[in-house]
């Protein structure tokens, strides 16, 4: 019985070692280590100097904000999009996160964390995106962890599905409707295959290169190297 008990804990210890370690590595972590760390470095002096550039009422609600949970980006290969499909099961993670910079659970503005040769770092500070997501999962009552950021070519669009609907919204400057834009987003996509097919061989060469360039650049570091990143940064919180 004491045998069975030891192997018992050992797998449950394995297990959770093994959970935590993936934790530790695992995309949306190394990001956020990235974003604190940027933000702690430069983002913040930066707010603070121009904080009303930056959507901020003063600079004691700069010193007050704090890095959200971060949001995926996300993508469609343009090349194997079937437009009379539902859009979400056709995305998959561009390695870019979106981080909603809060004051007292206020989204005030964002910062953009991507991954390029295999490091993370913060490549904006500056956007709606966040913004729009939590009003869009209120509105619906959802969660926002429901809601799919989604980039397509240019455009950036919400996508979430409500009363067993699919939505996306499209998000632009000027149009606060938040109305439902499918339709408009198939025909995008519809568009961007059809210019890719027009161009014939060469964009299909070069579209096929940038794909590979991209699977490139969203390779990680060693899983080693991104536990001691975390390790590091634990020690230093």
């Amino acid at each position: 019985m004491k045998r069975l008990f030891l192997v018992l804990f050992l797998i449950l210890g394995f297990f959770l070692l093994f959970k935590g370690i993936s934790y530790a590595i695992s995309p949306a972590q190394q990001a956020t280590i990235a974003t604190q760390e940027e933000w702690n470095k430069d983002w913040k002096y930066l707010c603070l100097e121009k904080w009303q550039d930056f959507g901020f009422n003063s600079p004691e609600e700069v010193k007050k904000a704090q890095i959200g949970k971060p949001f995926p980006i996300k993508m469609v290969d343009i090349k194997e999009f079937v437009v009379a499909k539902e859009i979400i099961p056709q995305t998959r993670e561009a390695y870019r996160y979106v981080f909603p910079i809060q004051v007292e659970g206020k989204v005030v503005n964002e910062i953009h964390t991507g991954l390029s040769s295999g490091k993370w770092e913060t490549i904006m500070i500056g956007g709606n995106i966040s913004k729009v997501l939590y009003e869009i999962a209120a509105a619906n009552d959802i969660q926002p962890d429901e809601v799919n950021i989604v980039f397509l070519g240019t455009s950036k669009y919400l996508v979430f599905n409500s009363n067993q609907e699919e939505v996306a919204v499209k998000i632009t400057e000027n149009d606060k409707s938040y109305k439902n834009q499918v339709d408009v987003f198939k025909q995008e996509a519809k568009e961007l295959q059809e210019f890719i097919s027009n161009k014939g061989e060469n964009m299909q060469e070069y579209i096929g290169l940038m794909l590979i360039e991209g699977e490139r650049s969203i390779q990680q570091e060693n899983w080693l190297k991104r536990l001691a990143r975390f390790i590091q940064y634990k020690l230093q919180i």
